[in-house]
């Protein structure tokens, strides 16, 4: 268990996701978080999880009055907190799009007062219009987010697996995103990549710009034919999901006039395509920010829970 500090109002327990499985608990402005305890998809790690809940309440002498959960209704977590407030009258149940708890945590833990643009890639997550979500931009404060930029399709996680399948690093996926580790780790860094790109298509659709990747897995297809190098086909890869970063950007900042960029979400474990977004975004005169307390992945998730919870 560690502290942050951080201006609550009430004391409240945030249960977090089902991979990386945190929880957090509020008392005097202080959050209290323990996570990275596995997925909770697994028995024996859920019914840890609830033991060590009810070990740090009892430690803290904590009693909350809210109690989050994520959108998902099937996660072990939501489940668990909705029992929880049915068995307890009193406490206040709120839900959490997965997403926003990614971008509040990263606000909270840098002490972000403006508006920032949230760039969040990860596997899929239950968004606030009933569908999976997975690779979003969001414009917002902890006040509130829109989503004003998402792909079309896929969810950025399975973006990178598709791209991994096609170019036969392995015969299947095995777990949403294993793809982002396996093209990460081949890329070629070889100066004479550094500008080869595959296309992609970006549409404005009302108030969102659609990213359709079509094209690119087109491209990765013709390479392969060409018996062009799969660490080729892997650093131009990056470079397209790297110009998509920077276009989508551009457009936002130029309509919403917003300079801060948080980059979260478990693709960005990836350590090519978190180092290449920060550079060319900065050379762009974004201001990057990332996690200062956590990873990038959901063991957060609970502590943006909480935040987001105070402000309601």
């Amino acid at each position: 268990m560690f502290r942050i500090d951080y201006p609550f109002k009430k004391e409240v327990l945030a249960c977090g996701a089902q991979e990386k499985a945190s929880f957090c608990l509020t008392k005097k402005n202080c959050a209290y978080v323990v996570n990275e305890l596995g997925t909770l998809a697994d028995g024996s790690v859920f019914e840890d999880y609830q033991r060590k809940i009810e070990e740090a309440k009892k430690e803290l002498k904590v009693k909350p009055k809210v109690i989050i959960h994520d959108l998902h209704p099937d996660y072990p977590s939501t489940k668990y907190a909705q029992e929880l407030s049915q068995k307890n009258k009193g406490l206040k149940c709120v839900a959490i799009q997965h997403h926003h708890a990614h971008i509040a945590s990263c606000i909270a833990e840098n002490g972000i007062k403006e508006k920032v643009i949230g760039v969040v890639f990860d596997a899929g997550a239950l968004g606030e219009d009933g569908q999976i979500w997975g690779g979003d931009f969001f414009v917002g404060s902890l006040k509130g987010f829109k989503r004003v930029a998402h792909f079309c399709g896929l969810s950025a996680a399975g973006l990178f697996d598709r791209v991994a399948l096609l170019a036969g690093l392995r015969e299947k996926i095995e777990y949403e995103g294993q793809g982002v580790n396996d093209l990460g780790r081949i890329v070629n860094r070889s100066s004479h990549v550094v500008n080869k790109t595959y296309e992609f298509t970006l549409k404005q659709n009302k108030d969102e710009l659609l990213i359709y990747p079509q094209a690119i897995f087109e491209g990765v297809t013709n390479d392969l034919k060409s018996k062009i190098s799969k660490s080729i086909i892997s650093a131009v890869f990056h470079n397209a999901v790297l110009e998509i970063t920077r276009e989508v950007c551009r457009k936002i900042k130029q309509k919403e006039k917003v300079s801060n960029v948080i980059l979260t979400g478990s693709v960005f474990q990836n350590k090519v395509l978190l180092n290449g977004v920060k550079e060319i975004l900065t050379e762009d005169g974004f201001n990057l920010i990332t996690h200062r307390h956590f990873s990038c992945n959901d063991s957060h998730i609970s502590f943006g829970q909480a935040v987001l919870a105070n402000t309601r």
